[in-house]
């Protein structure tokens, strides 16, 4: 089986200061492997790692990051589900990201520059 390391893209929708992706999570993914066997959940540090991916592709936001703030995993990203990310430039330069299901939010935090 083929695995992958990233999320299936749907769309991107553009606004002013940020964006929202709709993602698939599709089982395929190898950051599903040992994490857990029997039920599979999606690693925080790959929610995070593809916020700021996400930011550097789309908005044209640096690599290179100082620091995480106020992280938060509240509920359980799993196969095949459908997400929601959604971006927003802070007046102050940081990026804040939310990761939804619906309307759960499933994690979300702040990326300084």
């Amino acid at each position: 089986m083929k695995t992958m390391d990233e999320a299936i893209i749907r769309s991107v929708d553009r606004r002013e200061n940020g964006l929202t992706i709709r993602l698939y999570i599709p089982d395929e993914l190898h950051w599903f492997r040992g994490h857990f066997p029997d039920r599979p959940v999606l690693p925080g540090v790959v929610q995070t790692h593809w916020a700021i991916g996400y930011g550097v592709r789309y908005l044209n936001l640096p690599d290179r990051i100082r620091k995480l703030e106020v992280i938060k995993f509240k509920n359980l990203i799993r196969p095949d589900m459908e997400i929601t990310l959604q971006l927003d430039i802070k007046a102050n330069g940081k990026l804040t990201f939310s990761y939804r299901h619906n309307s759960d939010e499933m994690s979300s935090g702040r990326v300084v520059y």
